[in-house]
């Protein structure tokens, strides 16, 4: 797949799904009007996880678009809740592809995942509360050094 047709996401975990599916589910349309058929999805709780779960939402109306789940290690949700691993197993299972970075947890394995989806990508769809530290910082700072169109959800 194409840079130039494939969209990541990044964002924080505290997040109100039920207030911004919607909001993901209209910028994830303009960027298939666009072009976009490839979504990356990091799988984290929270944001990233609303994505994914829209993404497959919206291929399910017949557009023509895939869900690739960038996992940054085996056993990603060895200490979620009961919930949010349910939220996952279901997301995956309907991927068209998972990619594993590291076969276990190793301090930069999240940053690797990280890494992977904005060099893969053209666009970032991305929520931040502000902070100036982090995944998702450190995310949209790389995904500024090379350039990438980064849309921000508010």
């Amino acid at each position: 797949m194409s840079v130039t047709t494939t969209c990541c996401f990044t964002g924080h975990r505290g997040i109100d799904p039920a207030a911004l599916a919607p909001l993901v589910a209209r910028e994830i349309a303009r960027a298939a009007s666009r072009g976009y058929t490839r979504f990356i999805s990091g799988m984290a709780v929270g944001f990233d996880l609303l994505c994914a779960r829209v993404v497959l939402k919206y291929k399910d109306t017949g557009a023509p678009v895939t869900l690739e789940c960038a996992l940054p290690c085996e056993g990603q949700t060895r200490f979620w809740g009961s919930r949010e691993r349910a939220l996952y197993d279901a997301v995956l299972g309907r991927a068209d592809k998972v990619t594993v970075l590291s076969p276990m947890y190793t301090p930069s394995c999240m940053a690797l995942r990280n890494r992977y989806m904005v060099d893969a990508s053209s666009l970032v769809i991305a929520r931040t509360d502000g902070r100036r530290s982090g995944g998702t910082f450190q995310t949209l700072e790389y995904a500024r050094s090379l350039g990438r169109e980064i849309i921000f959800i508010e």
